[in-house]
């Protein structure tokens, strides 16, 4: 059982600990800002952002995925899945809760980027009708450099 939930910044802790159990592979590819508590309050206390969160039938935190500069045409789309519920079809689920979001807002569509070399996530995008329209170089907050795959699904 799945329930996904609308978080703010009373989900500090629950946002922390999803931070902390994402494996490696998973922060190599979803890195949308630290998990620190400064930086979840931050977030979490933009009004121009939607974030939510997916949890198990025992009310762990299992993913975490948002819609950011929702006052725009095309939000920003991330979703962030613990690797040991990977594969189990909640991203499809996911990705269908937030394009049915922007839908209910009437936004022109979302984008999103994919880290190079996220070939599963980027089949999914793929199937889901998004289309990739450019490469682009991007610095993380931690200061690395990173080449993501652009792409956007109009409605």
């Amino acid at each position: 059982m799945l329930q996904i939930k609308e978080i703010n910044p009373s989900y500090l802790d629950e946002l922390e600990y999803f931070g902390k159990n994402l494996d490696s592979q998973s922060t190599h590819f979803f890195r949308p800002h630290k998990f620190d508590k400064e930086t979840i309050k931050s977030i979490l206390k933009k009004d121009k952002n939607l974030s939510f969160m997916a949890f198990s039938g025992n009310n762990i935190p299992i993913a975490y995925f948002f819609l950011w500069n929702i006052d725009t045409d095309y939000p920003m789309l991330g979703i962030g899945i613990l690797a040991d519920f990977q594969n189990k079809g909640y991203g499809h689920k996911l990705l269908d809760f937030l394009i049915d979001k922007a839908k209910s807002l009437n936004r022109k569509g979302i984008e999103l980027t994919c880290t190079l070399g996220n070939e599963r996530a980027f089949h999914i995008y793929n199937k889901k009708g998004f289309v990739h329209y450019e490469d682009r170089r991007d610095i993380l907050y931690d200061g690395s450099e990173i080449i993501e795959r652009a792409m956007k699904l109009d409605f």
